[in-house]
């Protein structure tokens, strides 16, 4: 049993976010819906983790989210970035999330108690820790600094079908072209991709799936080189 169970903890919200399903007008297999927004006010809107592991939400008396979080490890996990983090859920096969914000104080900022919110909640549940700026500054950062050195008007514009292994290449970084528009269009709506790529890091597996996608388009382009 862990050292904090028995012990009340609370936490000040900036923000709190229900995502509202579409329910039946939502077209299938398709994440339809809307974020209801609650703002904090006066410090009174409050998460807060019981004696007995309920994990509550509050805000000047009124409950917004409460949940029991004993075996809570087999239906929610979340992830947390920076002030923030997203929960997710199921209730009857039914996906549900919300996220907060944490509020700054006079002695921690909302990015410490996240923090320690998420070292509090991991003994309930799976959250992936995540800092998005440092992990994709850094890549883009270098890539700039390529890409400022390359003249433009220099890059091929590859034409028609483009071989998988070639493909790899300009994924890969070890081929500078342009693939044609039909390879650059996505029929994922924009507004949608934030919402996967927060749930696909939920799954404590997808960073080992990225790490062998990586591998494989090597794979590709190394057996076209011999």
């Amino acid at each position: 049993m862990c050292e904090d169970c028995g012990r009340e903890s609370e936490w000040v919200l900036e923000k709190y976010a229900r995502f509202v399903s579409g329910g039946a007008t939502s077209p299938p297999g398709k994440l339809d819906g809307e974020w209801k927004v609650y703002e904090g006010k006066n410090g009174k809107m409050k998460l807060r983790l019981t004696s007995s592991a309920q994990l509550l939400i509050i805000e000047d008396g009124n409950v917004l989210e409460s949940h029991c979080l004993l075996n809570a490890q087999t239906w929610m996990r979340g992830v947390s970035k920076g002030d923030s983090m997203l929960i997710v859920y199921k209730i009857k096969n039914e996906s549900r999330r919300f996220r907060i914000k944490f509020a700054s104080l006079v002695d921690k900022t909302g990015v410490e108690l996240c923090q320690e919110c998420t070292a509090k909640l991991t003994k309930y549940f799976f959250i992936k820790k995540t800092d998005f700026a440092t992990e994709i500054a850094q890549p883009v950062e270098n890539q700039q600094k390529e890409n400022d050195s390359i003249n433009p008007d220099q890059i091929p514009h590859l034409e028609g079908a483009v071989p998988v292994a070639t493909i790899a290449k300009v994924l890969t970084g070890d081929l500078k072209a342009r693939l044609p528009l039909a390879y650059q269009n996505t029929n994922l709506p924009v507004e949608e991709l934030n919402t996967l790529i927060r749930l696909c890091l939920t799954d404590s597996t997808f960073p080992a799936f990225v790490g062998q996608v990586e591998q494989e388009l090597c794979k590709i382009v190394k057996d076209d080189t011999t």
